[in-house]
C-alpha cells in the first residue's frame, strides 16, 4: 500500500471501513520472526486517523499478507477532501 491508496478493511467489530492510506509510518522485521515483515500505515476513514498493520510473509503457496486495524489516534476528525 502507498500514500493516497483507497481500500476497504474490516474493523474489529466486523464493520467494513472505506479508508485511504495517508502515509507509511514504519517497516521492520523482528528478530524473533525473521520471515515476517511488518509495515505500519497511517490511515483515515470514518472520521478517524488510525494505524493499519500489514504482515507480509512467505508461505508454500507464495507471498501472504494480513492486515490488522490497530490503534485509533484521533476520533471525530473531519478531513472531507481526503477520500
Amino acid at each position: 500500500m502507498s500514500p493516497n491508496d483507497k481500500f476497504t478493511i474490516s474493523a474489529p467489530n466486523g464493520a467494513d471501513i472505506v479508508a485511504v492510506c495517508v502515509d507509511v509510518i514504519d517497516s521492520f522485521t523482528e528478530a524473533e520472526r525473521p520471515n515476517v515483515t511488518t509495515t505500519l500505515y497511517l490511515c483515515y476513514g470514518q472520521n478517524r486517523l488510525f494505524v493499519v498493520k500489514e504482515l507480509e510473509y512467505l508461505t508454500d503457496k507464495g507471498l501472504g499478507k494480513d492486515y490488522i486495524v490497530g490503534k485509533t489516534l484521533i476520533d471525530y476528525i473531519d478531513l472531507p477532501y481526503i477520500i
